[in-house]
């Protein structure tokens, strides 16, 4: 940014500075993929990364505290929507790993997946008790599709999502 030195137009200047600014950020391949990262430390967490992700190298593995997604960024325990085999579905975001297969890194998001009760108007109600085989485990950057709007059951049983259209 250049220092301004007429004030005719300050403001329509600053706003054009800022503007192109964003959108200079917004073109970067890396911005928005995450916000910050933890290594995986623990010794019970390298077993189950390794166990779930065979043959990866975790030299440079990190947990992602923060993804971006459509609707904003998501984090442990957000409600998202996803593509597994083309269908849009719903769940909630457990956990984001980086990993290393040796040719680059990439991210996956492992999620439990909810099963769809009702339609009301604007909210989509879904099931989120979860038994073993519901839990998936997605390529971040071609599936994770949104984070959403949600209000959970007193219970935890339900959760009520707002504006899922195309989800079954």
């Amino acid at each position: 940014m250049e220092p301004r030195r007429n004030l005719r137009s300050f403001e329509r200047g600053v706003m054009e500075d800022v503007t192109n600014h964003q959108l200079w950020e917004l073109a970067q391949t890396f911005f928005l993929s995450y916000e910050a990262t933890e290594n995986i430390s623990t010794r019970k967490l390298r077993a189950a990364i390794t166990d779930v992700f065979p043959g990866v190298r975790l030299e440079n593995g990190n947990i992602h505290t923060q993804i971006a997604c459509m609707g904003g960024r998501a984090k442990k325990g957000d409600v998202v929507s996803f593509l597994v085999d083309g269908t849009m579905m719903v769940g909630e975001l457990l956990v984001t790993v980086g990993v290393d297969d040796g040719n680059e890194s990439i991210m996956y998001s492992v999620i439990a997946i909810w099963r769809f009760l009702s339609r009301s108007a604007q909210w989509v109600d879904f099931d989120t008790l979860r038994e073993g085989d519901e839990i998936i485990i997605i390529r971040t950057d071609e599936s994770l599709r949104g984070v959403h709007v949600h209000r959970m059951a007193r219970d935890g049983n339900s959760c009520l999502v707002h504006l899922l259209e195309g989800c079954k």
